[in-house]
């Protein structure tokens, strides 16, 4: 299975069923379908082909999802970067990725890409999301206006690589992480087995998509349940409340700085009259469990990269207070020491993991082991 077969099914079960709200517009999971096939038609014929890096250079909005998927349907691959990034940072990961092909908005062009594409000589095509024309770039909105030809999805597995999502980079330049089609839906339905998701519920994404945490853990989970996205622009702690309020949003995944800035807002009748049904905190438990009182909603705990999938506690299991909860979906995760040794319950050593959601090996597709030395303390048998 991979991300065509999971946006196809749903568009077969509730094609009239809003999956996407973005400021004023409301987008069905059937219009949602159709913007994609677009952007994989014009990506097409460009001579994007299976195989190909595509990197996406946009702030949060539906053109980002739109590609995301056009991306996928040709089995090519997305190379997401950092919007906060400057031209040394941004440069270097499209020369990297050898990114054939770009999709930014026109500030970002015009500040950071325009008076350095000739240096990029893997770059032959680049779209632009915004009105401003440019002679030297394809306009975005002429493409998802425009009748196109139903592209057909290409023969894809799990294990085919659907990302390169680069790293911070804190022991140097950023590392590409590969990762599967498989990643990707073994990792949305951990958080949606655990989250109890239905397609009932709503989510709410202020976290950039341009990170793992909003496009699996947010968009793939809502995706995968057959739920609804509320897609923000960006984070404005004042605007939250009322936002999540107006679109009766029900989970909330965040991390502890967002949490930080809502706790020291006044409480508002918007957000004594929430509908969150539970929301999924990485960092700061303390100040989570204060919040999840204060918003009359489970509060749960997560721990996880890009390149190795996730922790999380269960809605419904027991919650150790420190804890983000046991190791989640197909991945095997165990403590060692430095010597490659299995430590007994309580011992300070290294985490290792793999599985499925580990990234993706560099001459292939199988999943490798991953080994993450850190001073994480094992509270329990396979618990973090």
């Amino acid at each position: 299975m991979n991300l065509n077969d999971i946006l196809q099914r749903q568009i077969e079960i509730q094609p009239n069923k809003t999956f996407l709200f973005f400021k004023d517009d409301e987008i069905s999971y059937s219009t949602f379908g159709k913007r994609v096939n677009s952007v994989a038609s014009a990506l097409k014929k460009e001579g994007v082909k299976k195989g190909d890096r595509v990197a996406l250079f946009l702030n949060n909005c539906p053109e980002f999802l739109y590609s995301w998927f056009g991306i996928a349907k040709l089995g090519a691959i997305m190379v997401p970067i950092n919007v906060a990034f400057k031209e040394r940072e941004a440069s270097y990961i499209l020369d990297h990725s050898e990114a054939n092909t770009l999709i930014t908005e026109t500030g970002l062009y015009e500040d950071i890409i325009q008076k350095k594409r000739r240096h990029f000589p893997h770059l032959k095509a680049v779209f632009c999301v915004g009105n401003k024309e440019h002679p030297e770039v394809i306009n975005f909105s002429l493409i998802i206006n425009e009748e196109s030809i139903r592209v057909p999805e290409e023969k894809l597995t799990g294990e085919n690589v659907l990302s390169i999502m680069y790293t911070s980079g804190t022991t140097g330049e950023p590392k590409g992480c590969v990762l599967s089609h498989f990643h990707y839906i073994s990792f949305s339905e951990a958080i949606k087995n655990n989250l109890l998701v239905t397609p009932e519920d709503r989510f709410i994404c202020v976290l950039p998509l341009f990170h793992i945490g909003a496009q699996v853990v947010i968009t793939m989970t809502s995706l995968i349940s057959g739920a609804s996205l509320v897609l923000i622009d960006r984070f404005h702690p004042r605007q939250f409340w009322e936002q999540a309020y107006q679109h009766k949003v029900t989970v909330f995944h965040c991390i502890g700085a967002i949490l930080a800035f809502l706790d020291k807002l006044p409480v508002t009748e918007d957000e004594k009259n929430n509908t969150l049904r539970v929301a999924l905190s990485a960092g700061h438990p303390e100040l989570a469990e204060r919040l999840g009182k204060r918003w009359g909603c489970k509060m749960l705990q997560d721990w996880g990269m890009s390149e190795g999938g996730i922790t999380i506690e269960h809605i419904n299991g027991p919650h150790k207070k420190g804890s983000c909860g046991k190791p989640q979906g197909p991945n095997e995760i165990k403590i060692f020491d430095k010597d490659d040794r299995e430590v007994p319950t309580g011992t300070v050593g290294e985490i290792v993991m793999r599985g499925p959601m580990v990234l993706s090996s560099t001459q292939g597709t199988m999943p490798i082991e991953m080994r993450i030395t850190s001073s994480i303390l094992l509270t329990g048998k396979r618990t973090l």
